[in-house]
C-alpha cells in the first residue's frame, strides 16, 4: 500500500487521507446521533431487557445494527403488565381448582349410587 501511495501524486494521497478521515468522522457522528436518539426514546418508555443508558452505550458502540435490535426488541415484544399476568395466573388456578372440586364431588356421588 505504501508503494502505491508513493507512485500517486502528492495531492491525491492527501485527498485520499482526508476522504478516509471524513468517512470515519461521519460514521462516528452517526453512532453518536443514534445513541442519543435511543437514549431519549428509551428514557420516555419502559424498555425491555436493559435500561436506557445501556441501550445507548450499546448503540454508540454497535451503531445502526443495534438501533435495529433496539427497535425490534422494544416495539415487537409482548408487553404484559405484571398485575395483568398475576390476574391471569389466578384465574387459571381458580378454574383448575374448581374443576378438581367438581371431579371430587362427582367421584363422591358415584360411590353412593
Amino acid at each position: 500500500m505504501e508503494s502505491l501511495m508513493m507512485t500517486l501524486p502528492r495531492g491525491f494521497a492527501d485527498f485520499y487521507s482526508m476522504f478516509a478521515i471524513g468517512i470515519l468522522g461521519f460514521w462516528v457522528l452517526v453512532h453518536i446521533i443514534f445513541a442519543i436518539a435511543v437514549y431519549i426514546d428509551a428514557s420516555q418508555k419502559k424498555t425491555q431487557l436493559v435500561g436506557p443508558l445501556l441501550w445507548a452505550l450499546v448503540t454508540l458502540l454497535g451503531g445502526v445494527l443495534f438501533v435495529g435490535i433496539y427497535w425490534f426488541v422494544n416495539r415487537f415484544s409482548i408487553k404484559v403488565d405484571a398485575n395483568e399476568l398475576k390476574e391471569l395466573i389466578e384465574q387459571t388456578n381458580r378454574a383448575k381448582a374448581s374443576q378438581k372440586v367438581d371431579e371430587k364431588l362427582n367421584s363422591f356421588k358415584n360411590r353412593f349410587k
